[in-house]
C-alpha cells in the first residue's frame, strides 16, 4: 500500500521525478457519455496526464464536447485520441487538434523559461561561489 496519493509519491524505489500518471490508454471499454463527461470533470485540472487513448468507444457528440470543453482548462494533455466513437468526425478534429497543438506550445515555451530561470539561479551560485573563493587560496589569474 502506498503512503503517498498517486500525485504524491509512490512505492519505494519509484522514479522520483514522475510524480502522476502520464499515460492512459481506455480503447475498446464500451466507454459512454457519462464516463467522458465525469472524466472531463476529474481531468479538467489534472497537470501531469500527457497522453489519453479514449478509441474505440461508445463516446458520442454529447461526450466529445465535453472532453472537447476539457482543453479549454487542461493544459497539459498532448495527445487525445477518440478515433472510432460515434460521435468524433474530422471537423471535431480539427477543433481537438488545435487545442492539443496549443498544449504542447505552452508546455515547450514554459520549459524554456523554466530552464532560463534554472540557469539565472545557476549563475547566481556560481558567482556566489566566486566571490568567497579567496578563502579557497587558488593562484590568481597574473600568476601563470
Amino acid at each position: 500500500m502506498w503512503v503517498s496519493s498517486l500525485r504524491e509519491g509512490g512505492p519505494k524505489g519509484s522514479n522520483p521525478v514522475s510524480k502522476g500518471i502520464i499515460e492512459i490508454n481506455l480503447e475498446g471499454n464500451g466507454l459512454d457519455d457519462t464516463f467522458a463527461k465525469d472524466l472531463a470533470y476529474f481531468l479538467k485540472y489534472d497537470t501531469w496526464l500527457r497522453s489519453l487513448n479514449l478509441k474505440n468507444n461508445n463516446i458520442t457528440d454529447e461526450g466529445v464536447k465535453e472532453l472537447l470543453d476539457l482543453l479549454e482548462k487542461n493544459i497539459s494533455l498532448f495527445t487525445l485520441d477518440l478515433r472510432g466513437n460515434p460521435g468524433f468526425n474530422v471537423k471535431i478534429s480539427q477543433q481537438f487538434l488545435s487545442k492539443l497543438i496549443f498544449n504542447m506550445q505552452n508546455f515547450k515555451n514554459n520549459k524554456r523559461i523554466e530552464r532560463i530561470e534554472e540557469i539565472k539561479e545557476e549563475e547566481k551560485s556560481l558567482s556566489e561561489f566566486y566571490k568567497n573563493s579567496d578563502n579557497l587560496n587558488l593562484p590568481s589569474h597574473n600568476s601563470f
